[in-house]
């Protein structure tokens, strides 16, 4: 059996999100695919498609590959609510990261964060919200 990758997994910003009106979530999947979202407390929403890849043990690779912008709403969760089609991407971006266990300012106990060099969809601290996801739970774009 092979030893599970440590950045694998569903990264949230919002435990470190303190006096801020929106959060983000990154979703790095076994394959190399994933997704990344933006929202904000007025309602807006973005969903990036992308494919990630390890450059060295403390370096990454995300490739953006489409972006949808939209809208949520607290009765639909995991949607993001659109009537724009996706605008395709082609931007690769090389980030540093640090995974580290600490507490973050929004939490009461210790947990996995990846740290950036600089921010990802604004945010450069995501705590790990679960080791295991799965393409299935990417946001669904509804009109």
């Amino acid at each position: 059996m092979s030893k599970r990758d440590e950045l694998v997994g569903l990264w949230d910003s919002g435990p470190y999100a303190y006096g801020v009106m929106e959060s983000g979530q990154l979703a790095l999947l076994p394959n190399g695919t994933g997704w990344s979202t933006w929202s904000n407390a007025a309602g807006g929403m973005e969903l990036i498609r992308l494919a990630w890849r390890r450059l060295d043990t403390a370096a990454i690779s995300i490739k953006e590959i489409e972006l949808t912008s939209g809208t949520w709403e607290p009765d639909r969760p995991n949607c993001i609510i659109t009537d724009r089609p996706p605008l395709p991407l082609d931007d690769e971006i090389r980030l540093r990261y640090e995974l580290v266990r600490e507490t973050p300012p929004l939490a009461s106990t210790p947990v996995q964060a990846i740290k950036l060099d600089r921010p990802f969809m604004f945010a450069n601290a995501y705590a790990l919200a679960r080791p295991h996801v799965a393409a299935t739970d990417m946001p669904a774009v509804v009109s």
